[in-house]
């Protein structure tokens, strides 16, 4: 009979005395004329009953839990949506006032880097005119040397003929000593 009992309550068909009877086999006076079995049946259908109220009651407080998340979702997104719009102007508004101060800085700059392109630019010039005047010394050296060299050349071959010519009258050179105002003479040879 408790067999029969705990099918019934498993099963998914209403749990009543009848439904009981017929798993056992038994009339429905036999279970009501047992005070203990009928209270039993009665017992187990309350309790499954409370237990299929609460799974009813659970499934509707988790649907109206997920109503009122996609509501606070819903309602989370529309913030969130507000928020991305608020920072994305304020991220507009920083870069406007960057833009602005880089401008300000660059013109700074521009004005410092326009005196600093003038003082390079002079000196640019400055260092020009002195290249093209040590060019200008260095070419003029360059022909003084050229006619040294050859003045130099002309020289050596005028010696070189000289000492050949002297080469056949040679005489040795001896050298004179000068007399100093009154010194004797010198000693014949």
């Amino acid at each position: 009979m408790l067999q029969a009992l705990d099918a019934a309550a498993e099963s998914d068909e209403p749990l009543t005395i009848a439904a009981v009877a017929r798993r056992a086999g038994v009339s429905r006076e036999f279970i009501h004329s047992r005070p203990v079995l009928h209270a039993k049946v009665q017992e187990v259908a309350a309790l499954r009953e409370d237990a299929r109220s609460r799974v009813a009651l659970d499934q509707a407080t988790v649907q109206e839990g997920r109503v009122a998340d996609r509501s606070t979702l819903a309602t989370k997104v529309i913030r969130q949506r507000d928020e991305i719009r608020r920072l994305a102007d304020r991220v507009s508004e920083l870069e406007t006032a960057r833009s602005k101060l880089l401008g300000e800085k660059l013109l700074a700059l521009d004005s410092t880097a326009q005196v600093d392109i003038q003082e390079a630019l002079s000196r640019s010039d400055r260092l020009q005119a002195e290249n093209l005047d040590l060019k200008r010394r260095l070419n003029e050296a360059q022909r003084v040397r050229a006619e040294l060299e050859d003045a130099l050349a002309a020289v050596r071959v005028a010696l070189a003929e000289a000492l050949s010519d002297q080469r056949l009258n040679v005489t040795p050179l001896t050298p004179q000593r000068q007399r100093l105002p009154g010194a004797p003479p010198p000693p014949a040879p």
